[in-house]
């Protein structure tokens, strides 16, 4: 057996050559690549899950969103007013223009600066300034009584339909542009508004109100909605439809104007002052002198007391830009009752006072404008949802006279 083992051959292992462990680590290095682009191919996987879970909850919430702009109401017919008011512009285009066949009105356009006086003023320009500007602006006392309540007053016998008249419309307007505020007595009936505030109440309590709707409302403890283009905020018996409010605006405005923006602003108790400011700062100068192009219509939803803190004005305060001006003489507010309207020019400083009452003061706040000026920076600068400006324009839309479809595109 001995032998035998001795006789048998060993195994002897050679070295591995050169290019057998070149082979080798090759071997590894495959392994080690497979295994990255294994992890590679895992990593980008799950991201790619990730990203089309993220990309179509971005999805989903676009088609929300435009779901919501698909489902708003569409723009409404023309109402009867927009027809009136139609024929109120063209009068008063009329009564403006001049006619350009007449030999001596050729003569006026083709030497126009033989017609200015020293000022550089027209004389038809300047009876215009004179008509639409206060009379401070004349050198010239006004007896109005800026703080006298029945002064700045409309009543409610007057705003009836059988009484309301040229010359009611005419001291609205007389109030606007020497004060720079008139209140109109109970223009609204106390059941009417208490459907309204009903309506809306209802409203604000819907998630939709709190996410999109949502207003930028200066002073701490307010609220703000944007009123949504639905019913019944925008029927034909809507708040901004009353026929005695759009007369005094038609002649204060002088001329067309649109419902640039209506909100309601809900000052809680223990809200504090706002501080003084106006509608807008200024067109072209901060001491310009122009007629009015915007006005605040304010409609309270309760009866609002003066431990309230109804709105504050400084009287006759709109001749220019006030820049940090805190109303060095004593403000003037006004306590109203359900129903009754506050309207002030966009021009006038004032402010929303504390709330020292115990229960809320919501308002309703109504921006009527000339066609030209839009408040852009609060529509572009407040982060507000684009839902909000779609209903916006639905209420522009409705003061504009909408024409045939058919005819759109003739000449």
């Amino acid at each position: 057996m001995a032998n035998k083992r001795r006789g048998k051959k060993s195994i002897k292992q050679e070295p591995l050559k050169d290019s057998d462990a070149s082979n080798c680590n090759q071997n590894k290095n495959y392994k080690s690549l497979l295994l990255m682009l294994l992890i590679a191919l895992l990593s980008y996987s799950t991201f790619q899950n990730y990203s089309l879970k993220s990309q179509l909850a971005v999805s989903n919430e676009i088609v929300e969103k435009s779901q919501k702009y698909l489902q708003l109401e569409p723009r409404t017919s023309n109402f009867d007013w927009v027809y009136e008011n139609e024929r109120k512009i063209e009068n008063l285009q009329n009564s403006l223009m001049l006619d350009e066949q007449d030999p001596e009105v050729v003569a006026k356009i083709e030497q126009y600066e033989r017609y200015l006086d020293q000022d550089g003023f027209s004389e038809q320009w300047r009876v215009y300034l004179n008509d639409h500007t206060p009379d401070l602006f004349q050198h010239r006392e006004n007896t109005i009584d800026c703080r006298d309540l029945d002064q700045i007053t409309i009543s409610e016998d007057e705003l009836l339909p059988q009484n309301f008249s040229q010359k009611v419309v005419d001291r609205a307007v007389a109030l606007l542009h020497e004060c720079g505020y008139v209140v109109l007595e109970n223009l609204y009936s106390r059941g009417y508004m208490e459907e309204f505030k009903h309506a809306f109440d209802q409203f604000k309590e819907t998630e939709e109100a709190q996410s999109v709707f949502r207003y930028p409302c200066q002073g701490v403890g307010r609220v703000e909605h944007l009123v949504p283009f639905q019913n019944p905020f925008n029927d034909s018996l809507a708040l901004y439809t009353n026929k005695q409010l759009q007369d005094i605006t038609f002649n204060f405005l002088h001329g067309q104007f649109k419902l640039e923006l209506i909100t309601v602003i809900d000052s809680t108790p223990g809200s504090g002052n706002q501080r003084w400011h106006q509608g807008w700062r200024y067109l072209f100068h901060p001491e310009e002198r122009l007629p009015p192009y915007a006005i605040v219509v304010g409609v309270p939803l309760v009866n609002v007391s003066k431990q309230m803190g109804p709105t504050q004005f400084c009287p006759r305060k709109k001749m220019r830009f006030y820049q940090g001006y805190r109303c060095a003489e004593k403000p003037f507010s006004v306590p109203s009752s359900l129903g009754s309207v506050l309207i002030f020019d966009y021009k006038t400083l004032h402010r929303g006072p504390q709330n020292d009452g115990v229960i809320s003061r919501p308002m309703v706040s109504m921006v009527f404008s000339k066609m030209f000026f839009m408040n852009t920076e609060a529509i572009t600068n407040r982060g507000i949802d684009m839902a909000q400006t779609l209903h916006q324009r639905r209420y522009w839309e409705q003061f504009i006279k909408h024409p045939d479809p058919g005819s759109y595109f003739r000449v």
